[in-house]
């Protein structure tokens, strides 16, 4: 297939039935079929179709006894092929997979150490009880990771903007959203505004989809001079940050 044709083959097999009518008998027939398809492209929206078209069929089907050990039939078709309504497919973008397998990664290391805190006996006579710590305060940080130059919230990534709008439905308190871009890609000049589109687009989300009201939400962004985290890659990211 090039761009605005297209060449297609095809085989099949079938049935063929030529109806009684006055004094002809019916008669009728399995069929072989073979065809070549193409299709040009006049606009997006009208495809210029020609089909060749060839069937053999036993030999008693026309009615007609010459010794042959089949019969065939060709056809020649041509017309227009007229699409409705959405004319273009939708791009996909592709998933970031470095940042899949930086989290893959994270999760692996949890198990890890879960595995290894497993091994740890139950209890543990020679050891202090241990001291409950006073907690003044509760942080609740939760983050949006973005794909590389982009400041477009992807699907994947509302349910952690879902569960911060939940926590300042339930505690009344205000949400603080921070952007950030990674080091090693663009001048630092780019970066604060990218990592500015990247907070004022978690804000909106917070927003219009979840229904925080903006006298709850500050808006900050960093750039790339403040980096968050030592993998490059999970600095594409704005930090929402609560507490109560």
């Amino acid at each position: 297939e090039a761009k605005g044709f297209r060449l297609i083959p095809w085989v099949g097999i079938g049935y063929a039935n030529r109806f009684k009518h006055e004094s002809v008998i019916r008669s009728e027939s399995p069929t072989l079929n073979a065809g070549l398809l193409t299709a040009i492209r006049l606009s997006n929206r009208v495809d210029l179709n020609f089909e060749a078209q060839g069937s053999l069929l036993q030999e008693h089907f026309n009615r007609v006894q010459e010794g042959h050990t089949s019969d065939g039939i060709l056809q020649l078709t041509a017309g227009l092929t007229f699409k409705l309504g959405k004319s273009n497919f939708e791009v996909l973008e592709p998933m970031d997979y470095a940042l899949l397998n930086d989290l893959n990664g994270q999760i692996n290391n949890l198990r890890a150490e879960n595995q290894e805190l497993a091994k740890r006996p139950k209890s543990c006579p020679e050891c202090p009880e241990p001291v409950a710590p006073v907690v003044t305060n509760n942080v609740v940080d939760n983050v949006v990771y973005f794909r590389l130059n982009s400041a477009k919230v992807d699907k994947n990534q509302q349910i952690n903007i879902y569960n911060t709008s939940e926590f300042v439905k339930e505690y009344g308190t205000a949400v603080k959203v921070i952007g950030y871009a990674d080091k090693k890609t663009g001048t630092s000049n780019y970066n604060l505004k990218l990592s500015e589109k990247r907070a004022r687009a978690v804000a909106k989300e917070l927003m219009d989809k979840y229904g925080i009201s903006s006298d709850k939400i500050t808006i900050e962004w960093k750039g790339s001079d403040e980096q968050p985290y030592n993998e490059n890659n999970w600095n594409r990211v704005v930090i929402m940050r609560a507490e109560k």
